[in-house]
């Protein structure tokens, strides 16, 4: 099998039996350790390697991971993995990331893992809540997790923050729940996955529905402007099903025009929100 597509690595995480070896390079980072808190709780074993490890990531990683190692090295698969999830701090050169595709390895990027084993298909969980936007996406998400924990429906998360109500910062879907009411919430973020996947992270997701907080000038390492950073947005919104709705901040002028360009492009319900007396949605104070 190759693993050249995020399908082909999406369905070989989907594939992984419990108890699987997996190993994840560039592990203390936000996002990756959360990826290791989700596969742990699904019942794989977790190792993993970074440069350093100081809290409070270290804490977080040594409550689930059964061996760290201190630094990137081809030794640290002297026990071979059953796959490796590359964090996206690692580059092409790394000496795991050549081991692992010189070997062989089935690996893919952290929101390939959200995608795969967090969301799952419609059949499993019919309802994906994607928050993106270059700002307000973590306490969006936090607040949207809360309200349908509030309300009973116990949703699935990845949230890329530490949440006051919440116990954690990420959740597996809780199947008990009777399919109908099954939702996750994500935290879409814009910057790249990986270095062998090369788009936004919340284009491993599948929204069907969709909050765009705003869209401003960002990540200056990798976008030369706002408008390239409005195309993967573009991208994004036409990831929603007709049967879908995206809710879009309205406060920026810019973000107006994006949200009438989308209104003409999309089939999918489109509410703009904010304090505006011609918003859809008002917020009110």
């Amino acid at each position: 099998m190759t693993f050249d597509t995020t399908n082909s690595r999406i369905a070989a995480l989907r594939a992984l039996p419990p108890g699987s070896r997996i190993h994840l390079s560039g592990i203390c980072g936000t996002g990756m350790a959360a990826v290791g808190k989700l596969l742990h709780n699904l019942g794989f074993t977790i190792v993993g390697s970074d440069r350093a490890f100081y809290p409070p990531m270290s804490e977080v990683v040594q409550s689930f991971a059964s061996q760290l190692f201190p630094s990137y090295d081809i030794h640290n698969f002297s026990v071979r993995p059953d796959f490796v999830v590359i964090g996206n701090s690692i580059r092409r050169d790394n000496p795991e990331a050549l081991f692992v595709i010189e070997n062989q390895i089935p690996y893919a990027s952290m929101p390939e893992v959200f995608n795969a084993l967090l969301i799952g298909t419609r059949d499993i969980c019919p309802t994906s809540i994607v928050i993106a936007g270059t700002h307000g996406k973590t306490t969006t998400s936090a607040a949207v997790a809360w309200m349908l924990e509030c309300a009973g429906r116990s949703p699935g998360y990845f949230i890329g923050g530490a949440p006051n109500n919440l116990p954690d910062n990420v959740r597996a879907l809780n199947l008990t729940v009777p399919r109908p009411h099954r939702a996750v919430v994500l935290e879409g973020d814009e910057y790249d996955s990986a270095f062998f996947s090369k788009q936004p992270k919340f284009l491993s997701y599948r929204p069907d529905i969709l909050a765009i907080t705003s869209i401003e000038f960002d990540h200056a390492d990798i976008y030369v402007s706002v408008e390239q950073i409005e195309g993967e947005f573009d991208k994004l919104v036409k990831l929603v099903p007709e049967t879908g709705i995206i809710f879009w901040g309205d406060e920026r002028a810019r973000m107006e025009q994006l949200g009438a360009n989308w209104k003409k492009e999309l089939r999918c319900a489109l509410l703009a929100y904010g304090a505006k007396s011609s918003s859809d949605v008002r917020i009110l104070q």
